[in-house]
């Protein structure tokens, strides 16, 4: 009733049974078999549309079809009958530019999560690890309209907002805290410990949530299989990981 076969979905069945209800409609169709068509069309789908139904029917009519060939379906086409009579097959789908692409950089993707890893270990590692203390004293610095550009005897710079600048210009001593691996700048203060400035730009300051969403891109690339959403995370992951570099030059002392 439903002209589909014993295979077909239930997307199969439903848009089968669409087709067919809007054709013969009563309201739609004028004649006069109509309404007896739509009934059976209806009973068809009830039946179909339900799988314990549809497998009784199934079963039932598994008996007298069971070594017959699935019934075919001519096409409106005469040409694509002729080609269907002649064993024709489509020709395969190139891959699109993007599948191309998709291919060309699914190799590196394993390494991209890899990488995500070893330097969000390394950033939280050095973030854990006590902090290397170096003794300078600031010998020289540039006075703008809202801070003073401080420069110590090695070479060191570090900008100081108003009013904070008077003290440390008053303490010209300091102590610098840097990090293990990396020397990120975590604090200065002055030597005699009355004045600190801890708010300098650092990846442990401004970006901490940095490496922590590398950590979790890099879990859960190296977890899933190849395919679109790999493809998809190493993308994520490489962005991120060009951010995390950005601001880890930036933080180096």
């Amino acid at each position: 009733m439903l002209r589909i076969s014993r295979t077909a979905s239930d997307a199969e069945i439903k848009q089968a049974f669409r087709r067919l209800a809007i054709l013969l409609h009563p309201d739609k169709n004028p004649h006069p078999d109509a309404p007896v068509a739509f009934q059976e069309i209806n009973e068809a789908y009830e039946v179909l549309g339900d799988v314990i139904k549809r497998a009784l029917y199934d079963q039932m009519l598994g008996n007298e079809i069971s070594n017959q060939e699935e019934p075919t379906f001519r096409h409106r086409d005469p040409a694509y009958q002729r080609r269907r009579q002649a064993g024709y097959k489509p020709a395969p789908r190139e891959p699109t530019a993007g599948e191309l692409l998709m291919m060309k950089l699914m190799p590196y993707t394993n390494w991209l999560s890899g990488a995500a890893l070893v330097i969000s270990f390394f950033v939280w590692l050095d973030y854990a690890l006590p902090r290397n203390v170096s003794q300078e004293v600031i010998v020289e610095w540039h006075r703008t309209m809202s801070h003073h550009e401080m420069i110590t005897d090695k070479g060191h710079s570090f900008d100081l907002p108003y009013p904070v600048n008077l003290k440390f210009l008053k303490e010209p001593e300091l102590k610098i805290y840097t990090s293990k691996i990396f020397s990120f700048v975590d604090k200065i203060e002055t030597k005699s410990g009355s004045h600190s400035l801890r708010n300098l730009p650092s990846v442990f300051r401004n970006f901490i949530f940095g490496p922590i969403i590398l950590l979790v891109l890099g879990l859960i690339g190296s977890a899933t299989p190849k395919g679109d959403t790999k493809f998809n995370l190493a993308i994520a992951t490489s962005i991120f990981l060009l951010l995390n570099a950005v601001f880890i030059l930036k933080s180096v002392w």
